[in-house]
């Protein structure tokens, strides 16, 4: 059974964790019966405003450009996929060379 817990040994993400369930649990069992809401408001303002000093911004300004370029090149796998499993069942397939068949099985390989 843990008696306590050495809040100087938990690492930044593990003190935040701690925060966060310790504020869960008194939720849950109501602060005004355990006469603790003020105490409560308090930690919950600490514990948000310690988790915005952890958080690491994530973004740049070249993230919604890369998106585009990815929707761009999904798209254009897509399309091209597409037009090849178009083409393998097409009726003028006898027309095409084999070469466009090897190309064509390469292509799908790599996109399934």
């Amino acid at each position: 059974m843990i008696n306590s817990i050495e809040l100087y040994k938990l690492r930044n993400g593990e003190y935040s964790q701690f925060l966060q369930d310790v504020i869960e649990i008194v939720n849950k069992n109501n602060p005004a019966d355990l006469q603790v809401q003020p105490q409560l408001t308090a930690l919950i303002a600490i514990a948000q405003e310690i988790e915005s000093l952890f958080k690491i911004p994530l973004g740049s300004a070249l993230t919604q450009e890369l998106k585009n370029f990815d929707l761009l090149r999904d798209n254009a796998l897509k399309g091209i996929l597409a037009i090849t499993r178009g083409n393998m069942y097409s009726q003028e397939s006898a027309c095409l060379s084999g070469h466009f068949f090897t190309c064509t099985k390469f292509v799908l390989k790599q996109l399934n």
